[in-house]
C-alpha cells in the first residue's frame, strides 16, 4: 500500500514541477519514479510515467525523445489494456503532434482519447482533450472553432475548480482574441476570410 502511494506521489510531484516549468525537479521525480518501478517490476504506473516523460522532453525541446516515450506509452497501455492510461497516452501524442505541426495525426490521437472517455466518463480528461483540440484549431488558423472548444472545456473545469487548466484556457482565449476581432471586422466590412 505504501508503495502505490509513493509512486503516485512521485507522479504528482513530477506533474506539479512540469506545471511550474521546473524541468530539473520534474526530471528528478521522474527518475525516482523509474527507479521504484524498476525495483518493483510493477506494470501499474509505467504508462503514466512515460506520459510525463513525454511532456518533459517536449518542454525541453527534445521532440524525438518525446515521441519515443509517447509511442512506448501507447503500446504499453494496450497490453494489459488500461483505458485511463490510454487516454493519457493518446492525449500526450496529440499534444506532441500539434507542436510538430502534424495536425491530422494530432486530431486522430485526441479523438481516440475522447472515444475512450465516452466509455468511462472522465470529465477532467475530456476537458484536457477539448483544450488540446482548441490548440489544434488555433494552430490551423481557426480561432472561432478554437474558442468554442475552449468554452466547452471551461464549462467542464469550472465545477471541478481546475484553476491551472482554467488559466491555460484563459491564456489561449486571450491569444485568440486579436484574431477573432480581426475576423469580425473583416466580416462586418463584407469581406470573406480570404
Amino acid at each position: 500500500r505504501d508503495y502505490f502511494a509513493t509512486v503516485q506521489a512521485q507522479l504528482l510531484a513530477a506533474a506539479l514541477a512540469l506545471d511550474a516549468g521546473k524541468l530539473d525537479q520534474a526530471r528528478a521525480w521522474l527518475e525516482a519514479h523509474d527507479r521504484w518501478l524498476a525495483w518493483s517490476g510493477a506494470v501499474h504506473g509505467r504508462v503514466d510515467g512515460l506520459v510525463r516523460w513525454t511532456r518533459y522532453h517536449r518542454m525541453a525541446g527534445d521532440l524525438a525523445a518525446a515521441r519515443a516515450c509517447a509511442n512506448t506509452a501507447l503500446r504499453l497501455a494496450q497490453d494489459p489494456y488500461q483505458p485511463v492510461a490510454m487516454i493519457g497516452a493518446h492525449r500526450s501524442l496529440g499534444a506532441l503532434c500539434i507542436v510538430e505541426g502534424r495536425y491530422e495525426e494530432a486530431e486522430a490521437q485526441l479523438r481516440a482519447a475522447l472515444a475512450i472517455i465516452d466509455t468511462c466518463g472522465a470529465t477532467y480528461e475530456r476537458a484536457l482533450c477539448l483544450f488540446g483540440l482548441a490548440e489544434l484549431q488555433a494552430g490551423r488558423g481557426r480561432p472561432g472553432e478554437a474558442l468554442s472548444l475552449l468554452d466547452a472545456a471551461r464549462n467542464l473545469c469550472l465545477p471541478l475548480n481546475a484553476r491551472l487548466t482554467l488559466g491555460w484556457i484563459d491564456d489561449l482565449a486571450a491569444r485568440l482574441a486579436p484574431e477573432i476581432a480581426s475576423a469580425d471586422a473583416a466580416n462586418s466590412a463584407g469581406l470573406t476570410e480570404r
